[in-house]
């Protein structure tokens, strides 16, 4: 199998394996990308969440990721939609956005409202860019999207009142397959709860666990949740799968996954959770 340092699976073996998708149409197939990115394979579309296949560096030109992209970003060109949560160059990377739509011009772009003009005046094609809103769903087939306020520390609206962070809750039309949200960054708060819990029943969650601290507001780090946060979350909505993220790729700005697993284990026996390699798949049907 041809890999990239720390990756479980990257590379021709990775792009393969996704762009195959699912083996049923009601099954998920969901990849680990690094920080808050995700492919995934749900209701025959292919979707990418919040991906990072450039550097980043930092102002002295200087590498922050801890470990290289899987591949190029150009060879994700099999996306057909891809989500961001909100304008930071960890989610909404612009160096990662621009080749996959140069390489693949049906793509659909979804960044929150308030960024949309930054991508358009960036080069992409503003009929492929959705501006998304909270509350207001987006179809995509069988799929329905539901954006959902996320608050990176707090709410933040533009001038509109626009969300400038979201998640993104991803369900089937009829319900009848799995549901999965994606977080994006947020802290966890009683609005956060509730809106999913409004939503349903939910399948996977995918959840922030660096947390929030001095040392890193003083860096400009705006934080998130943490592990036991996280974890308190997963039994809140009673995700029947959750997965942690943004713990990995960015130097200075780390956790380790096992405080998860910790809280878990200490606090909710019962309730399940996995930790994916990079570059590993996750096969997931609703019982």
């Amino acid at each position: 199998m041809e890999q990239t340092k720390g990756w479980y699976r990257s590379g021709k073996a990775l792009l393969e394996q996704m762009k195959k998708g699912c083996v049923s149409p009601r099954e998920l197939s969901l990849w680990y990308l690094g920080q808050a990115g995700f492919a995934l394979a749900l209701g025959g579309q292919r979707v990418l969440l919040d991906p990072v296949f450039a550097d980043m560096k930092d102002q002295s030109g200087a590498s922050r990721r801890n470990y290289p992209a899987p591949f190029e970003a150009k060879d994700a060109a099999f996306a057909d939609w891809i989500f961001c949560t909100h304008d930071h160059g960890d989610h909404l990377n612009l160096d990662t956005l621009l080749p996959i739509a140069k390489a693949q011009p049906t793509t659909v772009f979804v960044v929150p409202e308030p960024a949309w003009e930054k991508v358009v005046e960036a080069g992409l094609s503003a009929d492929k860019i959705i501006g998304a809103k909270a509350g207001e769903p987006i179809i995509m087939g069988q799929l329905c999207c539901t954006p959902v306020p996320a608050a990176h520390e707090s709410y933040e609206t533009d001038s509109q009142g626009n969300f400038c962070c979201l998640g993104y809750h991803f369900s089937f039309a009829d319900h009848f397959g799995p549901s999965l949200y994606h977080c994006g960054d947020t802290v966890l708060t009683r609005r956060l709860v509730d809106d999913l819990r409004a939503l349903g029943k939910l399948d996977v969650l995918l959840a922030p666990i660096n947390g929030a601290d001095l040392k890193r507001r003083e860096q400009g780090i705006i934080g998130n949740m943490n592990p036991r946060e996280a974890a308190d979350l997963s039994q809140m909505v009673g995700a029947e799968l959750t997965i942690p993220y943004h713990y990995d790729m960015i130097m200075g700005n780390t956790e380790n996954p096992l405080a998860f697993a910790s809280a878990m284990e200490r606090w909710y026996p019962d309730q399940p959770y996995q930790i994916p390699r990079l570059g590993e798949r996750i096969l997931y049907r609703r019982e």
